[in-house]
């Protein structure tokens, strides 16, 4: 694993995601991860695994840096068009379930009578409750599925990384939705909410990668 999350910062050409770790994963914008830069001796078995020729640690020096002209260049290469299709696909079935979802979040809090932050924090709450956990599932299944793999095997890739990944998830969900019910108007909160999802499901993308080259 390449650790939690801690930063982020986006670029026009690239998402760059620091974790925990001191590592620094870039994506380009299909969340296809181009390089890894830092001490990727804990990563060696995805050694190589970059999609398109940057492959992890590829393009830096000794210490680990790359300037922006090194990160487009990798960037600029090809990508694996298949993963980007299996990662659109989910997307496009998880947008609408969460607008409706949230609007069911909405209804609950307001029959309760919970108004002001107290309603932004019981919305997070129910979403980290009935949210996270069953769209990981669902992320990690569906792209095993989606790869051709069999339930069983999609079930273990769900065991091996689910557990990590909402580790991850739940800080920067928490974060976010805090945006997403306290200062976000509804008429824009699905906008809001997939735009810190291309973040958030690069992440996913490249813990599934990383399975992927372990199975």
């Amino acid at each position: 694993s390449p650790g939690l999350p801690t930063a982020v910062s986006i670029h026009s050409k690239f998402i760059a995601i620091g974790t925990d770790r001191s590592l620094v994963l870039l994506f380009d914008h299909f969340q296809e991860v181009r390089q890894v830069l830092g001490n990727t001796h804990s990563l060696s078995d995805t050694s190589g695994a970059g999609a398109g020729g940057g492959g992890i640690g590829g393009g830096r020096g000794d210490d680990g840096r790359m300037d922006s002209d090194d990160a487009n260049s990798s960037l600029n290469s090809g990508y694996e068009l298949a993963r980007t299709g299996r990662v659109c696909a989910y997307r496009m079935v998880h947008a609408p379930v969460v607008d409706a979802v949230f609007r069911q979040f909405d209804a609950l809090v307001l029959s309760w009578g919970v108004v002001g932050a107290r309603a932004v924090v019981a919305k997070v709450a129910l979403d980290q409750t009935f949210m996270l956990g069953p769209t990981t599932v669902a992320f990690f299944m569906s792209q095993s599925l989606m790869e051709g793999k069999s339930l069983d095997e999609g079930w273990q890739r769900v065991e091996s990384q689910a557990l990590p990944t909402m580790m991850a998830g739940c800080p920067f969900w928490c974060s976010a939705h805090a945006a997403t019910f306290g200062l976000v108007p509804v008429r824009y909160r699905v906008v809001w909410v997939q735009t810190a999802a291309v973040v958030w499901v690069a992440y996913m993308s490249w813990m599934n990668q990383v399975s992927r080259l372990k199975e």
